[in-house]
């Protein structure tokens, strides 16, 4: 019983600072969100905060997880994930916000947490071992063509649907993969 109540507190918990912080990041750039603006905004103490992050950029990391996750799924499959399309999409309705963090401060959080996710991603294909470059340099190629894709489109240049750029993430991730891997 103990160990639900503290669960529950610890998703309550976090669930406020994300929320403390995804509307902070809705008013201001990253580069002016401290931690002490998250803890007034989630009602939280400064050792409460914490217990559950080391700073500002593992909430980042945390709130964008989820997105960058489907992202990565394009190196993981041969096939587009459903999610992915929907993902870019969103992108596009708040690309205001999109842009802010994919060209600000927050950029290096941003292709760090892509790099890592798409590694996670190629470490899980078979083959992995046959790439000529260490996996870590073409996780962090591919995140970076990625990241570089959907911030041109989200300047509108030029502009097109959300499933061809869904296509161009699947089939550039794809062909990086196959130029890197060892004939």
């Amino acid at each position: 019983m103990e160990t639900k109540l503290i669960d529950r507190r610890v998703r309550r918990t976090r669930a406020a600072i994300l929320k403390a912080f995804g509307g902070l990041v809705l008013e201001r750039a990253y580069s002016r969100i401290q931690v002490r603006d998250i803890l007034e905004r989630a009602k939280v103490g400064r050792s409460t905060f914490y217990e559950h992050y080391r700073n500002k950029d593992d909430v980042l990391r945390q709130a964008l997880s989820g997105l960058f996750s489907v992202l990565s799924e394009s190196v993981a499959s041969d096939t587009m994930a459903t999610h992915l399309p929907v993902v870019i999409d969103h992108f596009w309705q708040n690309r205001r916000l999109a842009r802010g963090l994919l060209n600000g401060s927050a950029r290096d959080v941003v292709s760090r947490l892509l790099t890592d996710l798409v590694q996670e991603a190629i470490t899980s294909r078979p083959g992995a071992d046959q790439l000529v470059l260490p996996i870590r340099l073409v996780a962090a190629q591919i995140a970076g063509a990625q990241l570089a894709l959907i911030t041109e489109w989200l300047s509108s240049r030029p502009p097109c649907s959300a499933a061809l750029v869904a296509v161009g993430l699947v089939d550039s991730a794809g062909a990086i993969e196959t130029a890197l891997r060892d004939q």
